[in-house]
């Protein structure tokens, strides 16, 4: 049986590249770590992973994206996984950059967007020590 998966999509590819090492340090002998750059291409990755009834247990959606791609992509996940848990990751310093604070507050607004029934979800920083993501997995 496969491992379960993490999946962060990350336009920024500095930000990408960040991610992508500290998810694969942490967790790759628990998870499948799949970090990509483009939201289509990762909604298209999680449907061939729904069709192949693979398991999803994390998908992590960065800032860069326009908020209608990002909503839609963390909405598609609810559809595809229903069982991932579904976060934001956010740059370290995203409350000094306006756009960025309205966007985070724009999703904070719509929870509906993150909804887990019977879960807690977290808001990382894409650059910041991930010691929440054990939470998010279990």
């Amino acid at each position: 049986m496969p491992l379960p998966v993490v999946l962060a999509v990350e336009e920024h590819p500095d930000g990408l590249k960040g991610v992508e090492a500290q998810l694969a340090q942490r967790y790759a002998h628990d998870y499948r770590v799949m970090c990509l750059g483009n939201p289509g291409v990762a909604l298209q990755k999680l449907t061939e992973l729904a069709h192949a009834e693979e398991h999803v247990a994390l998908v992590l959606a960065g800032m860069p994206q326009p908020p209608d791609v990002r909503s839609r992509l963390l909405e598609q996940v609810r559809d595809l996984h229903p069982h991932a848990k579904r976060a934001l990751l956010v740059p370290l310093d995203v409350w000094a950059d306006k756009p960025a604070a309205d966007a985070v507050r724009t999703v904070q607004a719509n929870p509906d967007w993150l909804r887990l029934a019977g879960h807690t979800v977290a808001v990382l920083g894409a650059g910041a020590e991930i010691g929440p993501l054990p939470s998010l997995l279990r």
